[in-house]
């Protein structure tokens, strides 16, 4: 896994069908039917689903709202993966680079996120 620190904000597209997915009452949704009880699918998910919103074009309060409503449970997401770091010391198993293979990108996408 390449090491960059460089937010790159990608390219953003005006979509009006898929700006519908990000507003409230459908992101509400979204997150209501999120498979918490599987956290690898829901990381998964979280993971595209920003990388999706990431690359919509969208006002800015729109895009504050729904990050708002989108950071409870990707903090639950990033607690759960680094609560599997911390169980091992170093040097670390194949399972936890795959871990922090996970968790890396959508700490990333979050924060590009917050900045588009």
């Amino acid at each position: 896994m390449k090491n960059s620190f460089f937010l790159v904000i990608p390219k953003q597209q005006n979509n009006p069908l898929r700006l519908k997915q990000f507003e409230t009452r459908a992101l509400q949704q979204w997150l209501t039917e999120l498979p918490t009880a599987n956290p690898g699918l829901a990381s998964r998910l979280i993971h595209d689903f920003i990388r999706e919103f990431d690359a919509t074009e969208m006002a800015a309060q729109s895009r504050l709202e729904a990050l708002e409503l989108l950071r409870p449970s990707v903090l639950v997401i990033e607690d759960y993966l680094r609560s599997r770091l911390i169980k091992t010391g170093f040097p670390k198993a194949e399972n936890d680079k795959k871990i922090l293979q996970v968790l890396i990108p959508i700490e990333k996408e979050f924060t590009i996120s917050a900045t588009g």
